[in-house]
Protein backbone atom coordinates (compact mmCIF):
# COMPACT_ATOMS: atom_id res chain seq x y z
CA UNK A 1 0.00 0.00 0.00
CA UNK A 2 2.72 2.33 0.78
CA UNK A 3 4.76 1.97 -2.29
CA UNK A 4 1.45 2.36 -4.05
CA UNK A 5 0.64 5.59 -2.55
CA UNK A 6 4.37 6.91 -3.35
CA UNK A 7 3.47 6.20 -7.22
CA UNK A 8 5.06 2.83 -7.85
CA UNK A 9 2.81 0.52 -9.68
CA UNK A 10 0.96 -2.63 -8.49
CA UNK A 11 2.55 -4.73 -10.99
CA UNK A 12 6.26 -3.04 -10.78
CA UNK A 13 6.42 -3.61 -6.74
CA UNK A 14 8.02 -7.19 -6.99
CA UNK A 15 10.51 -5.94 -9.20
CA UNK A 16 11.20 -2.81 -6.92
CA UNK A 17 11.34 -5.00 -3.55
CA UNK A 18 13.44 -8.18 -4.90
CA UNK A 19 15.41 -7.28 -7.64
CA UNK A 20 15.46 -4.29 -10.44
CA UNK A 21 15.58 -5.12 -14.07
CA UNK A 22 17.79 -3.76 -16.41
CA UNK A 23 14.39 -2.19 -18.17
CA UNK A 24 14.00 -0.64 -14.76
CA UNK A 25 16.50 1.58 -15.34
CA UNK A 26 16.99 4.70 -17.34
CA UNK A 27 19.43 5.23 -20.21
CA UNK A 28 22.46 6.46 -19.26
CA UNK A 29 22.35 8.60 -21.88
CA UNK A 30 19.49 10.96 -21.47
CA UNK A 31 22.01 12.43 -19.20
CA UNK A 32 23.16 14.82 -21.59
CA UNK A 33 26.85 15.41 -22.06
CA UNK A 34 27.74 12.18 -21.06
CA UNK A 35 28.56 10.80 -24.43
CA UNK A 36 31.13 13.51 -24.28
CA UNK A 37 32.63 13.16 -21.36
CA UNK A 38 32.74 9.08 -21.76
CA UNK A 39 34.44 9.49 -25.25
CA UNK A 40 36.73 12.44 -24.20
CA UNK A 41 37.83 10.47 -20.81
CA UNK A 42 38.72 6.91 -22.67
CA UNK A 43 40.40 9.28 -25.81
CA UNK A 44 42.58 11.05 -23.09
CA UNK A 45 43.39 7.52 -21.20
CA UNK A 46 43.67 5.15 -23.74
CA UNK A 47 46.74 6.91 -25.11
CA UNK A 48 50.48 6.12 -24.89
CA UNK A 49 51.48 8.20 -22.58
CA UNK A 50 48.99 8.48 -19.42
CA UNK A 51 47.51 11.83 -18.07
CA UNK A 52 48.12 12.33 -14.47
CA UNK A 53 44.26 12.29 -13.39
CA UNK A 54 43.14 14.23 -10.20
CA UNK A 55 39.49 13.87 -8.62
CA UNK A 56 38.66 15.49 -6.13
CA UNK A 57 36.25 13.79 -3.38
CA UNK A 58 33.40 15.81 -1.71
CA UNK A 59 33.62 15.66 2.11
CA UNK A 60 30.33 13.75 3.04
CA UNK A 61 29.13 10.22 2.54
CA UNK A 62 27.88 10.65 -1.37
CA UNK A 63 31.21 12.59 -2.32
CA UNK A 64 33.00 9.78 -0.75
CA UNK A 65 31.36 6.97 -2.49
CA UNK A 66 31.48 8.84 -5.76
CA UNK A 67 35.05 9.24 -5.79
CA UNK A 68 35.85 6.15 -4.27
CA UNK A 69 33.35 4.27 -7.28
CA UNK A 70 35.40 6.60 -10.29
CA UNK A 71 39.05 6.13 -8.42
CA UNK A 72 38.49 2.10 -8.28
CA UNK A 73 36.70 2.01 -12.07
CA UNK A 74 39.83 4.07 -13.49
CA UNK A 75 42.05 1.84 -11.85
CA UNK A 76 40.49 -1.31 -12.86
CA UNK A 77 40.25 -0.19 -16.68
CA UNK A 78 43.64 1.67 -16.29
CA UNK A 79 45.95 -0.03 -13.76
CA UNK A 80 49.27 2.20 -14.42
CA UNK A 81 47.03 5.39 -14.54
CA UNK A 82 48.08 8.00 -11.95
CA UNK A 83 45.34 9.79 -9.60
CA UNK A 84 45.75 12.03 -7.74
CA UNK A 85 43.19 13.11 -4.52
CA UNK A 86 43.46 15.41 -1.83
CA UNK A 87 40.61 16.11 0.92
CA UNK A 88 39.63 19.08 2.38
CA UNK A 89 40.27 20.32 5.66
CA UNK A 90 37.01 20.62 6.90
CA UNK A 91 33.27 20.26 5.33
CA UNK A 92 34.18 22.28 2.33
CA UNK A 93 32.44 21.27 -1.01
CA UNK A 94 33.54 21.74 -4.40
CA UNK A 95 36.38 22.39 -6.70
CA UNK A 96 39.88 23.90 -5.06
CA UNK A 97 42.45 24.92 -8.04
CA UNK A 98 44.88 24.91 -4.93
CA UNK A 99 44.98 21.28 -4.84
CA UNK A 100 45.15 20.66 -8.27
CA UNK A 101 49.17 20.10 -9.06
CA UNK A 102 50.20 21.64 -12.71
CA UNK A 103 50.95 17.45 -13.99
CA UNK A 104 47.45 16.95 -14.34
CA UNK A 105 45.65 17.28 -16.90
CA UNK A 106 42.30 15.29 -16.20
CA UNK A 107 40.30 16.74 -13.33
CA UNK A 108 37.23 14.89 -11.80
CA UNK A 109 34.66 16.41 -9.54
CA UNK A 110 32.39 14.06 -8.56
CA UNK A 111 29.08 15.15 -6.69
CA UNK A 112 29.67 18.42 -6.90
CA UNK A 113 31.15 21.61 -8.97
CA UNK A 114 28.28 22.53 -11.52
CA UNK A 115 27.63 25.44 -9.38
CA UNK A 116 31.81 26.31 -9.25
CA UNK A 117 32.04 29.00 -12.24
CA UNK A 118 35.04 30.67 -11.19
CA UNK A 119 37.19 27.96 -10.29
CA UNK A 120 35.83 25.85 -13.53
CA UNK A 121 37.32 28.92 -15.49
CA UNK A 122 40.52 28.73 -13.38
CA UNK A 123 40.81 24.88 -14.18
CA UNK A 124 40.28 25.93 -17.84
CA UNK A 125 42.63 28.41 -17.72
CA UNK A 126 44.94 26.40 -16.84
CA UNK A 127 44.77 23.62 -19.75
CA UNK A 128 42.14 20.90 -17.33
CA UNK A 129 39.78 19.16 -19.00
CA UNK A 130 37.42 19.32 -16.31
CA UNK A 131 34.68 16.89 -16.05
CA UNK A 132 31.74 17.17 -12.97
CA UNK A 133 29.51 14.83 -12.73
CA UNK A 134 27.07 15.93 -10.37
CA UNK A 135 23.59 15.75 -8.96
CA UNK A 136 22.70 19.18 -7.33
CA UNK A 137 20.51 21.82 -9.07
CA UNK A 138 22.26 24.32 -11.01
CA UNK A 139 21.90 28.26 -10.15
CA UNK A 140 22.97 29.76 -13.19
CA UNK A 141 22.83 26.78 -16.44
CA UNK A 142 24.17 29.80 -18.70
CA UNK A 143 27.42 30.72 -17.10
CA UNK A 144 27.98 26.73 -15.58
CA UNK A 145 27.66 25.48 -19.52
CA UNK A 146 29.74 28.47 -20.59
CA UNK A 147 32.97 27.72 -18.23
CA UNK A 148 34.02 24.96 -20.77
CA UNK A 149 33.84 22.37 -18.28
CA UNK A 150 32.12 19.36 -19.21
CA UNK A 151 29.00 18.83 -16.83
CA UNK A 152 26.97 15.63 -16.45
CA UNK A 153 23.85 16.94 -13.99
CA UNK A 154 21.13 15.26 -14.11
CA UNK A 155 19.08 18.28 -12.53
CA UNK A 156 19.61 20.06 -16.22
CA UNK A 157 19.30 17.28 -18.21
CA UNK A 158 15.34 17.37 -19.30
CA UNK A 159 15.72 13.98 -20.32
CA UNK A 160 16.35 12.27 -17.58
CA UNK A 161 13.44 11.80 -15.20
CA UNK A 162 14.65 10.68 -11.89
CA UNK A 163 15.94 13.85 -10.32
CA UNK A 164 16.74 12.18 -7.44
CA UNK A 165 19.60 10.73 -8.32
CA UNK A 166 22.74 10.85 -5.81
CA UNK A 167 26.22 11.95 -7.24
CA UNK A 168 27.22 8.01 -7.04
CA UNK A 169 24.18 7.35 -9.56
CA UNK A 170 25.31 10.14 -11.66
CA UNK A 171 29.18 8.49 -11.63
CA UNK A 172 27.65 4.53 -12.22
CA UNK A 173 25.77 5.76 -15.06
CA UNK A 174 29.57 7.26 -16.28
CA UNK A 175 30.97 3.74 -15.72
CA UNK A 176 28.12 1.75 -17.08
CA UNK A 177 28.16 4.18 -20.70
CA UNK A 178 32.16 3.68 -20.65
CA UNK A 179 31.70 0.04 -20.34
CA UNK A 180 29.29 -0.24 -22.92
CA UNK A 181 30.77 1.91 -25.38
CA UNK A 182 34.41 0.82 -24.92
CA UNK A 183 34.38 -2.11 -23.06
CA UNK A 184 32.47 -4.94 -24.86
CA UNK A 185 34.59 -8.04 -23.44
CA UNK A 186 34.06 -7.10 -20.02
CA UNK A 187 31.01 -5.29 -20.20
CA UNK A 188 29.03 -5.58 -17.51
CA UNK A 189 32.42 -4.52 -14.73
CA UNK A 190 30.32 -1.61 -13.74
CA UNK A 191 27.90 -3.88 -11.76
CA UNK A 192 30.93 -4.71 -9.46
Amino acid sequence: DYLELLGIKKEDIPSFIDKPKDTDEEDPLHLDNLEKAVEITYNMLSTASFPVVYIQPDCDVDGFTSSSILFNYLKHRWPQLEIKYKLHDGKEHGINNDFIDDDVKLVFIPDAGSNDIEEQKKLIARGKTVIILDHHEIEDPAAAFGTGAIIVNNQSSPNFKNKNLSGAGVVYKFIKQMDKEHFKEDKDYYKT
